[in-house]
């Protein structure tokens, strides 16, 4: 090694002084560097210090296998795809508790409010909540194995159909589990699957295109056009008189979204198919 940490920089860092340019550059050398260690070793207790480097060491080289990764090993995705989709940014887990906090009150409000905006709320919400998990699982402002993932030698595309399967799978027991407990019959609480689907498919379609945060704000903008006459329902209606409003929840508008949905599907996974035999 030819250079070692001066002692000033040294002491700057550990009085949290020096710039982030300078943190990473010591950072790194001590990675490297057994003396300038034994150094930092001499400020701290040594005891501490060598618990730290241990732990250090072992989530560098041996990092924890999560519950997600473990899952998908064992249906067949290979390790390495495994791991960058199990990689995505705790912002999904944020974004679950939120989403599924909505719909709780929701589900509170469809029950002690007086009208049906309680269970519009919630179909609308739990249909196009997924679309925002998807942005936030990919991207190179969210992710932080954007760039492993870039220079893979297997599709993006692919990548992202499997975190939006993560989070498909993520959402939609919790999802269904509290429309159980709408106030209104199995129709109407069902109403917000096939356009769960729907959105997630055209959100990766559009991040082959754009970056998935704008395509994902430009998928959830259209739904919430498009579902926007549900909520001029009549004051004393049904819940599927307001959503009768919006084409989306009627049935023809079902089919539509289904029918999206499948061709979204295709495109993406045919596109995820072109890059795989491209990069390979």
């Amino acid at each position: 090694m030819s250079w070692h940490i001066h002692d000033e920089i040294l002491s700057a860092y550990f009085d949290g002084t020096v710039g982030d340019a300078h943190a990473a550059s010591v950072e790194a050398h001590l990675l490297r560097c057994a003396q300038c260690r034994d150094a930092v070793a001499a400020r701290t207790d040594r005891r501490v210090h060598a618990d730290s480097w241990a732990g250090l060491l072992e989530r560098v080289d041996r990092p924890r296998i999560t519950l997600t990764e473990r899952v998908l090993r064992a249906v067949g995705v290979p390790d390495g795809l495994a791991r960058l989709t199990a990689g995505a940014p705790t912002l999904r887990r944020a974004w679950l508790v939120a989403g599924l906090g909505i719909l709780g009150l929701a589900l509170l409000v469809a029950w002690l409010g007086s009208g049906p905006a309680g269970t519009v709320l919630f179909i609308v919400t739990a249909a196009g909540a997924p679309a925002v998990g998807v942005a936030l699982t990919y991207g190179p402002r969210v992710d932080p194995a954007g760039d492993l993932a870039a220079v893979a030698p297997f599709s993006a595309v692919r990548l992202l159909l499997l975190r939006t399967l993560v989070v498909l799978c993520s959402w939609l027991p919790g999802a269904a589990l509290l429309a159980i407990g709408l106030p209104q019959h199995a129709g109407i609480a069902l109403l917000w699957f096939l356009p769960a689907i729907a959105l997630c498919a055209v959100t990766v379609v559009l991040s082959g295109v754009v970056d998935p945060a704008k395509a994902a704000i430009a998928v959830t903008g259209a739904w919430l056009v498009i579902t926007a006459p549900a909520w001029g329902g009549p004051r004393y209606g049904s819940s599927g008189e307001w959503l009768e409003k919006s084409v989306a929840f009627r049935g023809s508008g079902q089919v539509v979204l289904a029918a999206v949905a499948a061709v979204a599907l295709v495109i993406a996974v045919t596109a995820a198919h072109r890059e795989s035999r491209r990069k390979s």
